[in-house]
């Protein structure tokens, strides 16, 4: 069968032609034995008509483009699925949309029943426990990213985070994180290598976490020569490990630290203490490591007093970057769910970063408006980039 998988487009991004759809390409995968097309809008692509199935994913910060993509195909006569973040928090919204089929989790292994047998309605599909095929790369060359000059590409080691933040949306994973075996990692570095990439940017939400994969890992890399970058939280850091990170080629972390606040920390369930955070960076510095801090304004409960904890902060721990966004509360998340339970007013979600100029911000809370959170917001980007 002739399948289209579409990839909306996210007009808001600086650079949409920078990261690959890894999503795509597993699902791709998962139906080589079909005549598969990846269309990526983002890049420019038009979607071909006249596919027995049409594949689409999407988040909600995209939800308008995906809305965009069903209005050219909703005359189409083939198969139209949707899957993704937004669709597995938002399943009945796709189907009143007019999907024939919403796959709600991850679709790799279900996709198949679907395809062949033409399953429509809400299918909910079951955690992948087995991580270790990667997908096919061959479009890799439509993509550029680079890592301190060097050219660069995407991984995913695990899929999941164990962890609550109140703002994170989990439809998808829930709180299992699955890992893929060391093994499979390495195989992976070593094929992208063999493209003639020399650097890998790790996009799991806690690469740190499980202390003996990550040893076996830095290993591997220092044969590699590979030069890289991750996700992590403060908390699975110390000097040693990092450390060996850095003897192995990784050149930066970037933490999610949201708030220097430790009471914003306390609203959101973060589980982490500002002082974890300040040491984590205290001794990436020390090991020679960048440190990229990732900041968000107007979590629930913030005031101008919130701010200004993330200000002095940020001014004593200097990290060497920092990507400070708008909350936006997306579908799935704790806030969604219960907003009473939480110091804080939100309209429809929207994109939480992107272009400059281009941050739309429908939070208040009891101490802040929409405007007073954007005001702090520019405050803090313009003072630290």
């Amino acid at each position: 069968m002739r399948v289209v998988l579409v990839n909306p487009s996210s007009p808001f991004m600086i650079d949409q032609a920078v990261m690959p759809p890894l999503g795509l390409w597993y699902i791709a995968d998962a139906l080589k034995e079909h005549k598969v097309t990846i269309v990526d809008m983002g890049l420019g692509d038009i979607i071909s008509k006249g596919a027995d199935i049409y594949g689409v994913t999407g988040t909600s910060a995209n939800s308008k483009q995906i809305e965009e993509v069903f209005y050219q195909l909703r005359d189409e006569k083939g198969l139209k699925i949707i899957g993704g973040p937004h669709a597995t928090a938002l399943p009945n919204d796709m189907i009143e949309l007019g999907f024939d089929t919403v796959v709600c989790g991850e679709g790799d292994d279900v996709v198949r029943d679907v395809v062949s047998k033409g399953l429509t309605g809400i299918i909910t599909a079951p955690r992948i426990t087995n991580l270790d095929n990667f997908p096919d790369r061959s479009q890799e060359h439509r993509y550029h990213y680079n890592i301190d000059g060097l050219p660069a590409t995407t991984m995913v080691t695990s899929r999941g985070c164990p962890f609550n933040c109140a703002f994170c949306s989990k439809e998808v994973y829930g709180q299992l994180r699955v890992v893929r075996s060391a093994e499979s990692v390495i195989q992976e570095v070593d094929s992208v290598i063999g493209q003639g990439y020399q650097a890998v940017m790790f996009y799991d939400d806690t690469f740190m976490t499980g202390r003996k994969r990550l040893e076996t890992l830095c290993e591997a890399f220092k044969g590699y020569g590979l030069v890289w970058r991750c996700l992590a939280r403060a908390d699975d850091a110390d000097k040693d490990i990092l450390a060996l990170m850095k003897e192995s080629g990784c050149r930066e972390i970037g933490i999610g630290a949201e708030s220097g606040s430790q009471q914003i920390l306390d609203n959101i369930q973060k589980h982490e203490t500002v002082e974890q955070q300040r040491r984590c960076i205290q001794m990436a510095h020390e090991v020679g490591m960048r440190v990229k801090a990732f900041m968000i304004v107007g979590l629930p409960g913030e005031s101008w007093e919130t701010i200004a904890e993330t200000d002095k902060f940020l001014e004593e721990t200097r990290p060497d970057a920092l990507d400070v966004s708008i909350l936006a509360v997306y579908p799935g998340s704790a806030i969604y769910r219960r907003p009473d339970n939480y110091d804080i007013k939100f309209g429809p979600p929207t994109h939480f970063k992107g272009k400059s100029g281009s941050y739309i911000c429908n939070v208040s809370t009891s101490h802040m408006t929409s405007v007073e959170i954007m005001q702090a917001h520019d405050y803090l980007y313009e003072k630290y980039n």
